[in-house]
């Protein structure tokens, strides 16, 4: 990315060449050089794919590593890691098809704690399919199969359901994560409740996108009296009580503060309170 990006200093737009040069420096910080295997990083051998990787302006070395990179992510998923798949054109591949068949031989595992250890007889054999993706929106279409991992990261998690359940612009929204709200879901466990986990998302994601009218709740109170005042952040913004499930009375609650921008608080049980 970076030396592209230098070898045409005047972009027609955008911004200027050394900007994004400094943007790609800065992800690249943050990329792990190869997939985290939860049972320890394979050596692999003999590695197939269906359809094969025929990308015209890619040499020989660099496929082969692309097939590596592909065997390590195989592994990945099937250890019990998430993958969301591979993402690029359809003309990448010799058919176009919505997965790849990653198929290889396992020869060992190097975990740091035992080592490089041949792998069983057992354990030797990959073959795991892959997602493939052409477009983004078909990238925020395999996020949404996985909401309890989406939910770890609902910024990400509720632009992904707008756009893929409502047909809404993802990067449009403009809403806020409170700091307490990944805890509280997992204390729900919601990270363990695909169901749940995709509820929650899409009324944050009703929320964000303006239609919060769809959403069954109420302006949460200080009391249970219905003469107590509207309970507010500090900010003066009006907090919500909303259901994650409409017409359920004892159903898991979603709050939120009503301002310029909502503020998803956390979630709780039916008895919870605001994370003020």
């Amino acid at each position: 990315m970076v030396a592209t990006w230098y070898s045409a200093p005047e972009p027609q737009d955008g911004p200027a060449a050394f900007e994004l040069a400094r943007f790609a420096h800065e992800a690249a910080a943050r990329l792990a050089n190869a997939p985290n295997c939860p049972h320890g990083a394979p050596l692999l051998d003999n590695i197939d794919l269906d359809p094969a990787y025929v990308a015209a302006k890619v040499d020989t070395d660099t496929r082969l590593d692309f097939e590596l990179h592909l065997g390590e992510a195989a592994c990945v998923q099937r250890d019990g890691g998430t993958h969301i798949g591979v993402f690029g054109p359809a003309d990448s591949w010799e058919k176009d098809t919505p997965q790849v068949l990653v198929e290889a031989e396992i020869l060992a595992r190097d975990s740091p704690i035992t080592g490089l250890t041949e792998a069983e007889s057992s354990q030797a054999a990959l073959r795991e399919f892959l997602d493939r993706s052409s477009t983004i929106d078909e990238v925020l279409g395999n996020c949404c199969s996985r909401p309890c991992v989406l939910l770890e990261d609902p910024d990400l998690g509720v632009r992904a359901m707008w756009a893929t359940q409502f047909g809404g612009d993802p990067w449009s929204l403009d809403f806020e994560i409170g700091p307490e709200f990944i805890a509280s879901a997992n204390a729900l466990n919601l990270h363990r409740r695909p169901g749940e986990a995709r509820r929650c998302l899409r009324v944050m994601a009703l929320i964000a996108g303006g239609r919060d009218a769809d959403v069954d709740g109420h302006d949460d109170r200080e009391t249970e009296a219905a003469t107590s005042p509207v309970r507010k952040d500090k900010n003066g913004n009006t907090v919500v009580r909303s259901r994650l499930q409409n017409r359920v009375p004892d159903a898991d609650r979603l709050f939120w503060a009503r301002g310029a921008k909502p503020i998803f608080l956390n979630v709780s049980g039916h008895q919870g309170v605001p994370a003020l």
